[in-house]
């Protein structure tokens, strides 16, 4: 072998060893790359998980402390507590929806919190609906479906997140400075309170959680308003125009709509002036107010307002108001 040969032979077991070398480093600096990469999605996954956690257990402690205080509550304030909750936990499971963690034990434990969120979401659809149709019609066979099928899906949704629990006990997440909350839509010690036949019972002795349609005229003022009164009647003062404007209540449990709200002006002389306006949504336990405007009344003239509403309602007595006024013939 030539002097040529052998430095050919070892500048290629050079090369070699160069190439191998370079072959570690950057198979160590990936696998160091990789791992903080895991590292980074899996602290961002436990941060949202642990997120949406506490937000579902908020929902959790609002519907069933509602649940233990049925019988103390009103229909508006079940009625509005069970709507915030549904669209609380649709948007967490929406949040959770999008995750997507690394790991196949860390998928695993997602499986469940995702299966849990779900069927915490079908449960709270489930019971709200079974609520409403019992407080309307008191053991209706769909509404006592619909309560049943929802509390079964809050117990699996509850015991699918326990599982979630126990796939993530070994987890450090000290680092994030929080830990996963217990949560129970139907908690263990108050679970014979959970079951639909109990709560159709309680909202059928709860005359306050019972359907009550009750709209009324709650007041009639004029715009400019009276500035004395002649024997009693009031007298408006002389103006460009003469609006009146009627507030009406709903004093009942469930919202109300497409009210149409009548007003008569009638004369002194026997003239009479019908208007019509209709109020589209009005929420229980609320005020609305419309004004007519332009009045066409006569200067020295005796007039009266009566305001009216449909009727058929389970309170008749307050479904008519009037106002009797004059109309000053000097400004």
């Amino acid at each position: 072998m030539t002097f040529s040969q052998i430095r050919r032979r070892r500048r290629r077991r050079s090369v070699l060893v160069v190439l191998v070398v370079v072959a570690l480093l950057l198979g160590a600096v990936y696998a160091i790359t990789r791992a903080q990469s895991d590292e980074q999605l899996r602290r961002e996954y436990l941060d949202l998980a642990i997120t949406v956690a506490d937000g579902e257990e908020d929902a959790a402690i609002r519907f069933s402390e509602m649940v233990v205080r049925l019988d103390e509550l009103s229909r508006p304030a079940v009625v509005g507590l069970l709507e915030e909750v549904e669209e609380q936990v649709l948007d967490l499971s929406r949040t959770l929806e999008s995750a997507d963690p690394p790991g196949d034990r860390l998928k695993r434990a997602h499986t469940a919190f995702a299966i849990a969120a779900q069927k915490w979401k079908d449960g709270i659809i489930g019971a709200r609906s079974g609520i409403e149709t019992l407080s309307e019609t008191p053991l209706d066979p769909d509404g006592m479906g619909a309560l049943e099928q929802g509390l079964i899906n809050l117990r699996v949704g509850d015991a699918a997140y326990q599982d979630f629990l126990d796939l993530t006990i070994e987890l450090d997440v000290a680092d994030l400075g929080r830990e996963f909350p217990p949560i129970a839509f139907v908690p263990v010690e108050f679970e014979l309170l959970f079951e639909a036949t109990d709560i159709a019972r309680r909202i059928f002795l709860t005359p306050d959680l019972g359907v009550l349609r009750n709209l009324a005229v709650a007041d009639i003022k004029l715009e400019p308003g009276p500035l004395g009164d002649s024997d009693g009647i009031p007298v408006v003062p002389l103006s460009d125009r003469l609006d009146a404007i009627v507030t009406i209540s709903n004093r009942g449990t469930i919202e109300e709509n497409d009210v149409v709200v009548t007003l008569d002006l009638i004369s002194s002389d026997g003239a009479q002036t019908t208007f019509d306006q209709e109020i589209e949504l009005i929420e229980a336990n609320s005020l609305t107010s419309l004004t007519f405007t332009d009045l066409p009344v006569a200067p020295g003239t005796l007039y009266e307002l009566v305001a009216t509403l449909p009727g058929g309602d389970d309170d008749s007595s307050d479904d008519m108001s009037s106002l009797v006024f004059i109309r000053n013939d000097e400004s």
